[in-house]
């Protein structure tokens, strides 16, 4: 028996299909796709089986019973690409592939008749092949007509699919043309053609891109048991040589004993280690987008376990998703934003993953396309699923933390502002007094001084200018009184009678008094809003000075003037905002103080009194709050809150 190139690749061709037809069949023997291909693999085992034999042989008797056996499986093995591709495909007729297996079963009738062949020749000189009669022509006949329909429906579903599908048909459409020119190649030879005798070289080539497509694009979905077949067999292998080289070393019984023990529990405790540790970077390098989910659900938990903050735990999930599964773009969605499924939804792009717990949405997850470009499949949303189910436990865990923390910052925030008060409140009575005193201790004098001014002007003889002096001493001694008034307001404390007022009245009434401008638009949203317990003359007072001042700020460019009331849990809100100067940051926090101002024309402007009577009359006597925000050049806005009356 000679061995050559050809009697190499006829072995190799056997040996690749038989492999791939055990893989698949083993893998899922229910699906009928998984079904069909190994049976094709298996019967284009035997075929190439069968050149092997007809390689081999010097006997013509043997060489025939070779053909009958090749052609007993060949024969079918048309209608059967036909029918694997049309499990891909479904555009070929259930009709036509009954069709094609009737034809296969009379095909393989004839094959023990006369009427398939004369018999068997060596006449290309490295093995026997059929001489070919009436059945053998049909044969190629049906051979031509079943690969040239699979292939054109194989490739016109290549053309009408895309993503991973489409690279799944691109490299099946690949291998079988390979593989049906190696067929053409043999079928050849009967011709008595002259051809290199590389047919079952294609053959085995067409398994190569079979085996690639199963690891790098998930065909037939068994690409995890060809990389633990391969991290089996090289284990099977180590175990097997180990042991053989042991036996062939020379040592006495006692120590082979021994040497043999202690090796098989070596292989005992390490073999299913080595297994995992040759299958994982199998899996990882060779399996485009491959990952354990298992191990990517217990990294999850394990980081979730410390985390008390619902930011930190939609961080850590993104970040392990992102990372793991080779994601491009990982985002996260308030339950604001997220979608009130509560089970997985397809986007343009990816996935929309919610988040929840037994209280309702926490927030979704957004997945981009991964960066392979393949769909997310079964394991994916699987994965997912789990990761819902688990983190449900983790946002009940979180929930009351967080709680508390919002209630804390809360309350800090109340204590902060109620300091403030506390502190403005304070100062006004400090400064009160001593306004108070220094009024006093400036009227007395002031008092004399107005009236000896009275008494120069009232003198018939008194020279023109001393008139005229007098005139404006006692002018600016009312300017004086008008300020030492202000400045008593501060100090005295205006007998309060709430009544119930509806709030929406002192606003449109404050509005009456500013005057028309063009250049300034006065937009009002005032919603009905419960009554308020106060003073309406007070409140008056409040809303003119806010809007003399939202003027004020736009006086040399204009702008707008927007007026907004709304009831909120349990008081009601107004809004007063404008589009002027604004504050500046460092000045924001003054403007409540007596005394503080940016005005300069009138005297009462220039005191810095509006403001803070203001916060005394919301705050103080209202029991409300007045907070301003600011920005440069685009404007301020005043809020005030009042309590509503009590039902």
């Amino acid at each position: 028996m000679d061995f050559n190139i050809y009697t190499f690749s006829t072995l190799s061709a056997s040996a690749t299909n038989l492999l791939l037809a055990c893989i698949v069949f083993l893998h899922n023997p229910t699906k009928r796709r998984n079904i069909v291909y190994s049976v094709f693999c298996l019967f284009v085992a035997v075929w190439a089986f069968s050149c092997f034999l007809q390689t081999i042989t010097k006997s013509y008797d043997f060489a025939l019973l070779s053909d009958y056996l090749l052609f007993s499986f060949a024969i079918f093995t048309p209608a059967l690409f036909a029918d694997f591709i049309n499990t891909y495909t479904n555009n070929i007729s259930k009709k036509v592939l009954l069709l094609f297996y009737l034809c296969s079963f009379v095909l393989f009738i004839s094959n023990f008749t006369p009427f398939f062949r004369i018999g068997v020749s060596n006449q290309i000189g490295f093995r026997y092949v059929a001489v070919p009669y009436f059945g053998w022509y049909l044969f190629n006949i049906f051979y031509a007509i079943c690969a040239t329909l699979g292939l054109f429906k194989l490739y016109v579903s290549m053309k009408e699919n895309k993503g991973a599908l489409q690279m799944q048909l691109i490299y099946l459409f690949l291998a079988f043309i390979i593989l049906v020119t190696g067929g053409t190649f043999y079928l050849l030879f009967s011709f008595s053609i002259k051809t290199p005798p590389i047919d079952n070289l294609f053959n085995v080539i067409s398994g190569i891109i079979i085996t690639y497509t199963i690891t790098k694009h998930e065909l037939m979905d068994i690409r995890m048991v060809i990389s633990r077949s391969v991290a089996y067999g090289i284990i099977g292998i180590s175990l097997v040589s180990s042991f053989i080289l042991l036996n062939l070393t020379p040592m006495n019984l006692i120590l082979q004993i021994a040497v043999n023990s202690a090796l098989g529990l070596f292989w005992a405790f390490a073999a299913h280690r080595l297994r995992e540790f040759i299958q994982t970077p199998l899996e990882e390098k060779w399996i485009t987008g491959w990952y354990d989910p298992n191990k990517l659900v217990n990294n999850i938990a394990q980081k979730l376990v410390p985390v008390l903050e619902k930011e930190k735990a939609f961080e850590v999930i993104t970040d392990e998703l992102k990372r793991t599964i080779k994601i491009k773009k990982v985002e996260s969605l308030p339950a604001s934003k997220a979608s009130s499924t509560n089970d997985i939804a397809q986007t343009k792009e990816g996935l929309i993953i919610p988040l929840n717990s037994s209280e309702g949405p926490e927030g979704a997850i957004l997945l981009g396309p991964k960066i392979s470009e393949d769909p997310y499949d079964q394991k994916d949303i699987t994965l997912f699923r789990t990761i819902m189910a688990m983190t449900i436990a983790v946002f009940d865990r979180i929930r009351p933390y967080e709680k508390i923390k919002r209630e804390f910052e809360e309350n800090q925030q109340k204590l902060f502002e109620a300091e403030r008060q506390l502190e403005r409140a304070q100062h006004l009575s400090s400064l009160g007094r001593i306004i108070s005193e220094v009024a006093h201790e400036i009227r007395n004098p002031l008092a004399v001084i107005v009236s000896r001014a009275k008494r120069i002007k009232d003198e018939p003889d008194c020279p023109a200018k001393i008139k005229e002096s007098a005139e404006l001493i006692s002018d600016r001694s009312d300017q004086i009184e008008k300020v030492v008034g202000t400045m008593r307001t501060l100090s005295q404390t205006p007998k309060y009678e709430p009544k119930e007022v509806n709030i929406a009245e002192p606003i449109e009434s404050a509005l009456r008094f500013m005057p028309f401008r063009k250049d300034i638009r006065i937009i009002k949203d005032l919603n009905p809003a419960p009554p308020i317990m106060g003073d309406r003359d007070e409140l008056e007072r409040v809303f003119i000075n806010l809007f003399t001042n939202a003027y004020d700020a736009m006086i040399e460019k204009g702008g707008k003037l927007a007026i907004r009331l709304q009831p909120q849990n349990g008081h009601v809100k107004i809004e007063i905002e404008d589009t002027g100067s604004g504050i500046s940051k460092e000045n924001l926090p003054k403007i409540f103080e007596p005394f503080y101002t940016t005005k300069f024309g009138k005297v009462k402007e220039r005191m810095g009194f509006g403001l803070s009577i203001c916060h005394n009359i919301i705050v103080k006597n209202h029991g409300g709050t007045l907070t301003a925000e600011s920005i440069p050049e685009k404007g301020t806005t005043f809020t005030i809150t009042l309590p509503a009356k009590a039902k």
